[in-house]
């Protein structure tokens, strides 16, 4: 069948068949896919052994003179990469987009620019940083994949990667590079992670670890961990908290630079309230509310200090942000909801809070148990 303005009108769609294709004799890689309820124009040829696939446009929006001028313009640019006398400028490379496009972007955007350069030299440069986006095949993912597995790096650490992979392919598609390909086509789906864990210190655990931090050479450690376990806030929203944005009438901590971009405030409960007025008491020469003493400015890292008081604790695995789990499932168990958990986390969305919902169910199995004994 001839594909011209007479009949595409009229084309049926056998009874036997969920789809039609129609070729446009008259124009290279032209196609009319009539389907049960849509007609469409489909752009389809073979570009350097693969099979380029557009959807071009519906019809009747788009007209078929449309179609075949649209399907000329491709016809031509792909001819042009063919024989390399593209006038569009020199070919885009990951790298190349990575370097001009993606860091200014992340730059204004992300807070962790230098770890997402420092992950994309080292895991995907070597791999695809001097090829065309339109070159990367799904099988060239699968076994770049499967040398990362094999590479014996934690699956969430691959999974930052890919996301990584995903976010740049998406910037050059925002950006029109031509033929960039979609995160599904390269089949750049996560990992499955199964070493998820919650550490969840219990009031004798804490006051081992809050007496193990007394002893530690650094002086702020000890206040430093309370203020974390007793509002849940992020390590470094406490190490950068400033004197100024301390409310104390309204039991209020403004932390203007978050981990999600957006300002809150920081809930202080009155134990915390009172350790911090001792600590202004002293006359603050910083305007850092814990600002390292040789410096005067706030602590770059407590790791080393953390680390030898938590193993004197007797808790050589436990994270600082274990804390933050901690605070959570204290508030949870003790009947607070999980929409005042979020506030209080600073939390976007639901879901990340819905990880402490089996805390709360323990307690209502507890609970339950008095109707049996009620009964009996």
């Amino acid at each position: 069948m001839i594909l011209d303005l007479k009949n595409i009108k009229t084309i049926s769609l056998p009874e036997d068949k969920t789809k039609l294709v129609v070729r446009d004799p008259t124009c290279s890689g032209l196609y009319f896919e009539v389907r049960k309820k849509t007609r469409t124009f489909i752009f389809r040829k073979m570009v350097r052994g693969k099979v380029i696939h557009k959807k071009l446009g519906s019809f009747p929006a788009m007209t078929l003179q449309t179609a075949r001028t649209k399907s000329e313009e491709l016809n031509q640019f792909y001819s042009e990469r063919k024989t390399g006398s593209r006038s569009d400028g020199p070919a885009v490379t990951l790298d190349s987009f990575f370097t001009t496009h993606y860091l200014p972007i992340s730059k204004r955007i992300h807070k962790t620019t230098s770890q997402r350069s420092s992950a994309y030299h080292t895991y995907i440069s070597p791999t695809f940083g001097n090829i065309e986006f339109s070159e990367i095949t799904k099988a060239d993912v699968q076994t770049w994949k499967d040398g990362l597995i094999l590479s014996k790096l934690a699956p969430a650490t691959i999974n930052r990667i890919l996301v990584l992979f995903s976010q740049i392919l998406q910037f050059a598609r925002d950006y029109e590079v031509h033929d960039v390909p979609t995160r599904d086509a390269l089949n750049l789906s996560l990992l499955k992670v199964s070493n998820h864990r919650d550490v969840y210190l219990t009031r004798d655990d804490l006051n081992a670890l809050v007496d193990a931090c007394g002893q530690s050479t650094n002086k702020d450690l000890k206040d430093i961990i309370q203020v974390l376990v007793l509002t849940g806030a992020r390590k470094r929203e406490v190490l950068n908290a400033e004197w100024v944005h301390l409310n104390v009438e309204r039991q209020m901590l403004w932390l203007p630079d978050t981990k999600n971009g957006q300002p809150r405030n920081l809930s202080l409960c009155k134990d915390v309230l009172t350790l911090l007025k001792k600590r202004k008491a002293g006359r603050p020469t910083s305007k850092f509310i814990f600002a390292n003493p040789k410096t005067n400015k706030p602590y770059g890292c407590i790791f080393h200090a953390w680390d030898i008081a938590r193993k004197h604790a007797g808790f050589p695995q436990l994270r600082i942000h274990d804390l933050r789990h901690s605070f959570a499932s204290a508030l949870v168990n003790q009947g607070v909801s999980l929409y005042e958990v979020q506030y209080l986390l600073g939390h976007n969305s639901i879901r990340s809070t819905q990880r402490y919902s089996h805390l709360d169910n323990q307690r209502l199995l507890k609970s339950v148990e008095h109707v049996s004994k009620y009964f009996s």
